[in-house]
């Protein structure tokens, strides 16, 4: 029978340990498991003060693997303080442990709550959240009302959750200017260098990736803001922290790599309120633009449609490492591509359904740079290409 062990743990705390009951193996905990464990334990800090949680309550599921669930929590400690807890239930030599860790960006001492260096919050979406958790439907109200004469809702921004993004289908994640805000799952560490001789750091390992979003579906990318940590830093991003981030270029969903190979930075600009609403996925239509695929930015996966766009390159060159084919670069007019191909789309003709008849082959041959033209088929990641769509014909008007 396996043992559960609890390790309980803040900002610079000390541990404690202590057994739980009800929780019997990682594979069968949920995160409302943990978050019922949880609720009345006494914590301590490395001072030596004890908190004891009084409520963990709207917990989600960061990650889980066979040996570990990882959950976060609004906590709500006996001091008065609010914030973030994150919950670990893992498999360590034949044991059950319980690890609490409150988010990173508030430390406990006595009963204030200090912000560390790196913070993305919404002033706005706290203060909305304060009055929405006040019982009283009068003094919730009157918390509304006078939020709205001390702050300029005028200069707030909505800013979607990654979760939102995916759920509604999303094409593109990331456009200039479109920042979005989630929750790390993930830190990937440069490896440290030693000194031969003394086995010294010399120079430690900083992070290089990190990966947003939940187990299910997540974004990774460079964020400049946390290239600059280390491992041991006290105020490096852990698991769990959440932000608003802005990309240097937009993603997509690409083949063998996923969400993958972004770049960019902590967003910094106005107050904000994170939207969580999915709203309902816009239809998938049987004809469409390139400017309307690219301004929907909404994804069509492999439905078969018929798509214009302006020729603003071809490729008859042969290539020995794909199949022969005629390829267009179609565009829009209103969207100015950039160094990832990310506002065009890549036509590929494969040769075997043209190579054999003279007449769709002159028809290839008359198309020009500057052409609007029509293609029937449907978006493919294998193709390589950002925005790559497999061509079954030609449509001519």
């Amino acid at each position: 029978m396996k043992t559960l062990l609890t390790l309980f743990v803040l900002f610079f705390s000390s541990q404690s340990f202590a057994f739980l009951f009800g929780i019997t193996s990682v594979e069968n905990a949920t995160c409302e498991d943990v978050e019922k464990e949880a609720k009345g334990q006494v914590l301590k800090n490395l001072f030596g003060a004890e908190f004891t949680i009084l409520q963990v309550k709207n917990s989600k599921e960061l990650s889980r693997t066979k040996d570990k669930l990882i959950c976060l929590g609004d906590l709500k400690l006996d001091n008065g303080v609010e914030s973030k807890l994150k919950m670990e239930v893992y498999e360590e030599d034949g044991q059950l442990w319980f690890k609490y860790e409150q988010e990173t960006g508030y430390s406990i001492n006595n009963n204030t709550v200090d912000e560390e260096y790196l913070v993305s919050r919404s002033t706005l979406k706290e203060k909305i959240l304060n009055c929405k958790n006040i019982p009283n439907n009068n003094d919730r109200l009157l918390c509304f009302d006078e939020m709205s004469e001390n702050i300029k809702t005028a200069d707030a921004i909505m800013i979607p959750n990654i979760e939102k993004l995916f759920a509604e289908n999303t094409l593109q994640i990331g456009y200039l200017g479109k920042p979005f805000y989630g929750c790390l799952i993930d830190i990937k560490y440069n490896e440290e260098q030693r000194d031969a001789l003394t086995d010294e750091i010399v120079v430690p390992g900083s992070i290089y990736e990190v990966s947003i979003g939940d187990v299910e579906n997540y974004l990774s990318a460079y964020i400049e803001d946390f290239a600059s940590f280390s491992k041991n830093d006290k105020n490096a991003p852990k698991i769990g922290d959440c932000f608003a981030f802005i990309l240097d270029y937009p993603i997509t969903d690409q083949y063998m790599w996923g969400w993958a190979n972004g770049w960019g930075k902590i967003y910094q600009g106005n107050d904000f309120v994170v939207d969580e609403e999915v709203n309902k996925i816009k239809p998938l239509l049987d004809e469409i633009s390139v400017e309307k695929f690219l301004n929907d930015n909404v994804s069509y996966g492999t439905k078969k449609i018929k798509l214009t766009g302006i020729v603003t390159a071809i490729n008859t060159r042969k290539n020995n490492f794909i199949s022969e084919h005629f390829q267009l670069q179609l565009s829009s007019p209103s969207h100015e591509n950039n160094s990832v191909n990310s506002y065009i789309v890549i036509a590929v003709y494969y040769a075997e359904k043209w190579q054999n008849n003279d007449v769709i082959k002159n028809r290839l041959k008359s198309i020009q740079i500057g052409d609007t033209i029509t293609v029937s088929g449907f978006f493919s990641k294998e193709l390589g290409a950002t925005h790559g769509f497999n061509v079954i014909e030609i449509i001519d008007d």
